[in-house]
């Protein structure tokens, strides 16, 4: 799936839940979107019959893609995924984008932001 996602070689996620399943559905129709995520299998279940993939784990969507969007809740679950338990940061690599459509706080940002680099060495 890697660097196969469009024509300049991006390979583009979601995690999707409710605001990120209409941002997945629009990438899709653009061509972009391949790989899609969320906890609940009823949202990820909009995209059977799709181009999309669904990803069996947060580990899977994050290794499989060079940007990678988050759709979530709020601040708390920013931290949760990317800094907590089943945390991305150790596992999105160097040079992967990260853009968050979550309504979340500056602070929490810069957590992990700074999180993710020291997570990644850089």
């Amino acid at each position: 799936m890697r660097n196969q996602g469009n024509d300049r070689g991006f390979s583009h996620a979601l995690l999707v839940g409710k605001l990120g399943r209409s941002i997945a559905h629009r990438l899709l129709l653009a061509g972009r979107g391949r790989l899609v995520f969320d906890k609940d299998a009823a949202a990820t279940s909009a995209f059977q019959g799709t181009a999309a993939s669904v990803a069996t784990s947060l580990a899977e969507l994050v290794s499989e893609c060079d940007i990678a969007c988050l759709c979530l809740p709020g601040p708390a679950e920013v931290e949760q995924v990317m800094l907590g338990g089943d945390s991305t940061g150790p596992i999105v690599r160097p040079g992967t984008l990260v853009v968050d459509h979550t309504t979340n706080s500056p602070a929490v940002v810069r957590q992990v932001g700074d999180g993710a680099l020291k997570a990644t060495g850089l």
